[in-house]
């Protein structure tokens, strides 16, 4: 969701079944905080057991920061050539919402 991209991609079933096995996925790009990637790293582990609980995600430094309004104000948008305008506009909301 970072990335607007799917976290695993391959040309086959068989590939993408071997990449989510084994967590083999493309880094987010440099232009997000280490934090952010320490985060995404820690979350996708295959052994679930090493998967963090939601206390220590909410307590790493760079989410505190964020919370708390520590940080600066950082102009953190994407690269235009990177952002898919196609992928925003296959959102879709149903009328009767409500």
């Amino acid at each position: 969701m970072i990335t607007l991209q799917p976290p695993f991609t391959a040309t086959s079933m068989a590939g993408l079944s071997q990449k989510v096995t084994r967590g083999t996925y493309t880094p987010i790009p440099n232009h997000f905080s280490k934090d952010l990637s320490n985060i995404v790293k820690m979350c996708l582990q295959v052994k679930p057991s090493n998967r963090p609980l939601c206390d220590k995600i909410l307590a790493t430094p760079g989410l505190l920061n964020h919370m708390t309004g520590t940080l600066e104000n950082l102009d953190l948008q994407a690269p235009e050539e990177e952002v898919d305008n196609n992928l925003l506009a296959t959102i879709r909301c149903p009328r009767n919402l409500g």
